[in-house]
């Protein structure tokens, strides 16, 4: 018996496109507080951020490679809120049924 079908639901209540992160600003949070992983925070990524705080970017050696990395950094993260914006995460609708087939 198939499955009735589940109307998607948006990622985020108010249903508006997050904006994307800008290089510029990520390097200005990078160069005044990057030792303490402000960069990181603004582009989502709170593990890292704290990773930053709590060991002074690595003892400086990971914000230096972060000045490198930077683009590439804020490169994924507007791909990551492009996917959220469009795709619902699995956990905000209900989970497939058991006798779901498998794709």
């Amino acid at each position: 018996m198939p499955s009735p079908a589940r109307p998607e639901q948006p990622l985020r209540q108010d249903s508006t496109p997050r904006a994307p992160k800008s290089v510029a600003v990520a390097y200005l949070w990078w160069f005044f507080l990057g030792l303490f992983g402000m960069h990181h925070f603004y582009l989502g990524r709170t593990g890292r951020g704290l990773l930053h705080l709590c060991t002074l970017g690595i003892c400086g050696l990971g914000w230096l490679a972060d000045a490198l990395t930077l683009p590439h950094q804020v490169r994924s993260a507007n791909a990551r809120i492009a996917l959220q914006d469009v795709v619902p995460r699995a956990d905000a609708t209900a989970g497939p049924a058991l006798n779901d087939p498998v794709h």
